[in-house]
């Protein structure tokens, strides 16, 4: 059993099963009894602030013009992210950390999709983003033990082109970059199960929506090259303290209806279920390369 998997479910299992009656059978309900060793939850401090993938570049439309037909455009990708995930529960904590590699070894079922609207200078774009991991062998306690750890995070967008693919002020020739605004709202769920085959089983998970507020930007640096940029911040009241998200890339347009973009994300995100010492907090951190092919119909 992987520890640093295990380290990851741990707290979230705990927190689900802390209520359950002790006896025969209980799942564990201490850090120790999942194998892992537990020290006291550091003094609160200042952490980052947390936050998908999204393609950035608009169709360039005819100086001084909109464009108002439908465009439309898919884009599976695959993001190599390493994961970092901080966890406290009833004054206990657990921290681990799982590179792009050891994602990939405990990989059961992964699905990364971007989809985008636009019409003339409005656009609606979202992603959705989905791993599962599982690790399975003997546990600290003995006997065949079967974990499985879910990340899942969508985001929806509506956006709003503010500068660019018209006429540059003055009537001049058409501006090679432009900037959009959106607002939108991000869903996250974290989920684990444990499946002991002496003690019962254990399954614990939260999930929570946050709004969020962000740009989009592109330079054109040729009529099929053009560096992307994206970044927003979310929580504003929402489930979570705070979260932020940020992407730079570049965007390379092989022909009419296909393009290829590769680049690097970072979305980092801090939740606390209640107001109480003991309520869970979560930190988790995603950050690594991405690259994916537009289809555009």
């Amino acid at each position: 059993m992987d520890r640093r998997l295990l380290a990851l479910a741990a707290p979230l299992l705990l927190a689900a099963c802390a209520a359950r009656p002790s006896g025969p059978g209980r799942a564990a309900t201490s850090l120790e009894e999942f194998g892992l060793r537990s020290e006291p939850a550091p003094a609160a401090a200042p952490s980052p602030a947390p936050g998908g993938l999204e393609e950035a570049v608009a169709a360039a439309s005819p100086a001084g013009k909109e464009d108002d037909r439908w465009r439309f455009s898919a884009t599976p990708f695959l993001w190599a992210a390493r994961f970092d995930a901080s966890l406290e529960v009833k004054g206990r904590s657990a921290a681990s950390t799982l590179s792009f590699g050891d994602v990939w070894d405990h990989l059961d079922v992964a699905g990364m999709l971007h989809l985008e609207a636009s019409r003339g200078r409005w656009s609606a774009f979202g992603e959705f983003l989905w791993v599962d991991l599982g690790a399975d062998g003997t546990g600290p306690l003995g006997g065949e033990v079967d974990l499985s750890f879910t990340q899942a995070v969508a985001n929806l967008n509506l956006g709003y082109r503010l500068l660019g693919d018209g006429a540059a002020p003055g009537g001049g020739a058409a501006l090679p970059a432009s900037l959009e605004g959106y607002a939108g709202a991000r869903y996250t769920r974290l989920h684990a199960k444990l499946d002991p085959a002496a003690a019962g089983s254990a399954t614990g998970g939260l999930d929570w929506v946050d709004p969020v507020v962000g740009v989009r930007a592109r330079l054109d640096a040729s009529p099929t090259l053009a560096f992307v940029l994206r970044g927003d911040v979310g929580g504003f009241g929402g489930r979570s303290d705070q979260s932020w998200y940020a992407q730079g890339g570049l965007h390379w347009r092989t022909s009419a209806a296909v393009s290829l973009e590769l680049g690097w994300a970072i979305l980092t995100q801090r939740y606390r279920e209640g107001d109480e010492p003991d309520d869970l907090a979560v930190r988790t951190a995603m950050s690594g390369p991405f690259g994916g092919v537009t289809f555009r119909f």
